[in-house]
């Protein structure tokens, strides 16, 4: 039984430095917040806001989408990538007529999509070195 009051006394000890260093950790950053917190009307920068001062919404998520898709497409259209841009269209159905997130599910799809055509040429690359 020596063994076991050995590990629990290990366990318990090392429980208790863990919680105590946490605790310490967590005030010394809500003394830091103290601190540092200021007051001087600055907007908190993770917030974007627009000229009259609202925080951007949902309308604005289109605007991101379109400008990504249009900076992608002037990006192949410059010879950035392999594919030519005449062979590239861009179909935006918008999210509110899709049932759940369509973005999400295509990306899915496209990754599972060339997970399997690189796992083919894995294996005609290991069926070549026989």
């Amino acid at each position: 039984m020596n063994g076991i009051e050995f590990a629990l006394q290990v366990l318990v000890i090392g429980f208790l430095v863990v919680m105590t260093t946490l605790v310490l950790l967590y005030f010394l950053l809500q003394l830091f917040g103290i601190i540092f917190h200021r007051e001087d009307g600055r907007p908190h920068p993770g917030k974007t806001s627009t000229a009259k001062g609202i925080v951007a919404g949902p309308a604005d998520d289109k605007k991101i989408k379109a400008a990504i898709m249009g900076a992608i497409y002037q990006y192949m259209e410059a010879g950035g990538s392999p594919g030519s841009g005449a062979n590239l269209s861009f179909t935006v159905t918008p999210d509110e007529f899709m049932p759940g997130n369509s973005w999400k599910l295509q990306g899915r799809k496209n990754l599972l999509n060339r997970r399997v055509e690189l796992e083919t040429i894995r294996r005609k690359k290991q069926r070549e070195n026989f």
